[in-house]
């Protein structure tokens, strides 16, 4: 089955969100992860962010909303 960046995106914010759902990756630490483009990340990453998923403010991405971030990646139906 073919999984979107964007799922792949989710799951890794699920499995790298450290007990304050902090992220510590940049944007190129996590194309380099996906085998994908630093741009397709910040598109990704843009998308979590105005569903409310996640918040990013200077180089920390911060889970706002692990549910959200479940169904996307498919880990929840």
């Amino acid at each position: 089955m073919h999984r979107t960046v964007l799922d792949q995106v989710s799951e890794l914010m699920l499995d790298e969100a450290d007990q304050r759902g902090e992220v510590h990756h940049s944007q190129v630490s996590i194309a380099d992860l996906l085998g994908a483009s630093r741009q397709t990340v910040n598109e990704a990453l843009g998308e979590l962010c105005s569903s409310g998923a996640i918040n990013t403010r200077c180089r920390l991405i911060r889970v706002q909303d692990a549910p959200i971030l479940e169904r996307i990646s498919g880990r929840r139906e």
